[in-house]
């Protein structure tokens, strides 16, 4: 079946084919999907031209072990797959171009705002719970439309339209219930360390604690951390914390509260409840083994436990002095077990070290940016005891954690040294050439004084005077 040769394509050759439906679309105005189906139509029709491609892809691969053999047939199914395509994009295109596709211009018809608003219309209910059997019952927030602001905007000419609902909070969102009437045992704990200096980070993880704190589930009903939370927003506190993206550290708004959803995921295990969805990080968590992680992300990846349970729990949650717990309370069963989750990592993966240039700073800078995690695989198990003997293991998650790599940044900038101006000797002046003395009358040599036993000092003009500091 063709279908099933395109199941088997390797990504390139489904890029290709991907291309090609845009490029025809493009070209015959015709949508996408009637394209692809009659692409599919044309590939059936080539049934036998397929088998005799088969069998002669079949005479040129070499015989090898089983594992090579699979890896042939899927290429080959590949091969199958891109040969039809490529040998009907011609006819498909000619068929496109003469063949007229009938089509109805209709109206459609007008929003009837009335009916929508019956639809989604819903009372705000309070939390309550029934005694016998016991049962809580969760609040529910009512929603409704404004019909006036709603018709008003339909009045205007647009492709889509946007109203907005108008909700309302239930005025009673927790029950309050003693502890002795249900929630007696502690079924599952677990505790995780964080920085309290980091206040922005600890911030976070408060208030997601906060928020799931004293929740409770019923049986048969599913928790889910991204719809208790809602959107991480600075409105409900949070703020700016350290998360994982594209593989480099990044702040985000409430980054940092995978710590709560790992701890409450590790709690869940010990309670032996059953996980419905849970995910691990990219790069392995500093509070955790890998594999007892449960990364989040509002809008994509969630962290869902189901309470398969008899009767009800209650989650209590909390933030302080450094320690992150969750404990989850309430009514042992006759069977239980003693659980315990083992993380075994087969290998680890070293981090590469990245060298960013930077041609602001100055050449010998260097300063470590972000420092490198090693990567690994790891296989995590819930064992199952009884009287401190094994029962049964069970692996639950079996987890990849890239590397995380160190960042460096170097200066670049050359420092240039901006040269004085030389100072110009200055040019000697020419020596007075001295003159011949004209010739003077000799006078006669005075006569010698008396000898008198005193000299006389004569002071010489030219000789300078000696500073001294005293």
């Amino acid at each position: 079946d063709p279908a099933d040769m395109y199941s088997k394509m390797d990504y390139k050759t489904r890029a290709y084919y991907r291309k090609e439906i845009e490029k025809i679309a493009k070209k015959t105005k015709i949508s996408e999907i009637y394209i692809a189906k009659k692409c599919l139509e044309l590939a059936r029709n080539a049934q036998d031209k397929s088998k005799t491609l088969s069998e002669k892809i079949d005479k040129t691969e070499n015989k090898a072990s089983s594992g090579k053999e699979k890896q042939v047939q899927i290429q080959k199914q590949a091969h199958i797959g891109y040969y039809l395509i490529s040998d009907g994009k011609d006819i498909l295109i000619s068929q496109l171009l003469n063949k007229k596709v009938k089509t109805i211009n209709k109206k459609p018809e007008a929003i009837n705002i009335e009916e929508i608003r019956e639809e989604i219309y819903k009372e705000p209910k309070d939390a309550y719970y029934e005694e016998e059997p016991f049962k809580i019952y969760s609040s529910e927030n009512g929603i409704d439309i404004d019909i006036d602001e709603a018709k008003k905007i339909l009045s205007e000419e647009k492709q889509e339209y946007e109203i907005p609902l108008i909700i309302t909070e239930a005025k009673v969102k927790k029950v309050s219930i003693s502890a002795d009437k249900q929630f007696l045992d502690l079924l599952g704990k677990c505790t995780t360390k964080y920085d309290e200096s980091n206040v922005s980070r600890s911030t976070n993880l408060k208030v997601a604690s906060k928020t799931i704190n004293e929740m409770i589930i019923n049986p048969g009903e599913i928790f889910s951390f991204n719809n208790a939370l809602g959107p991480r927003t600075v409105a409900k506190g949070y703020k700016l914390g350290a998360g994982y993206s594209g593989g480099r550290s990044v702040s985000m708004v409430g980054g940092g509260i995978c710590q709560i959803s790992s701890t409450l995921y590790n709690a869940a295990i010990y309670a032996n409840l059953t996980i419905v969805e849970r995910h691990n990080h990219a790069h392995i968590a500093a509070y955790l083994d890998p594999g007892k992680d449960a990364t989040v992300s509002y809008g994509t990846l969630d962290f869902k436990f189901k309470n398969t349970r008899e009767e009800p729990i209650i989650i209590k949650a909390s933030a302080k002095n450094g320690i992150a717990t969750v404990e989850i309370y309430g009514k042992k069963e006759s069977d239980e077990y003693d659980i315990e989750i083992v993380s075994i990592v087969s290998n680890y993966i070293g981090f590469k070290t990245i060298y960013e240039y930077d041609s602001t700073k100055e050449v010998g800078y260097q300063k470590v940016t972000q420092q490198g995690i090693r990567g690994c695989n790891s296989t995590t198990y819930k064992i199952y005891s009884k009287n401190g003997i094994e029962i049964k293991r069970e692996q639950i998650s079996k987890d990849y954690f890239a590397p995380m790599n160190k960042y460096i940044t170097v200066g670049t900038k050359e420092t240039v040294v901006t040269p004085t101006e030389p100072v110009t000797p200055a040019i000697p002046e020419e020596p007075v050439k001295p003159t011949t003395p004209e010739e003077t009358e000799i006078e006669p040599e005075p006569e010698k004084p008396e000898e008198t036993g005193e000299s006389e000092t004569i002071e010489d003009p030219t000789e300078p005077e000696t500073s001294t500091e005293d």
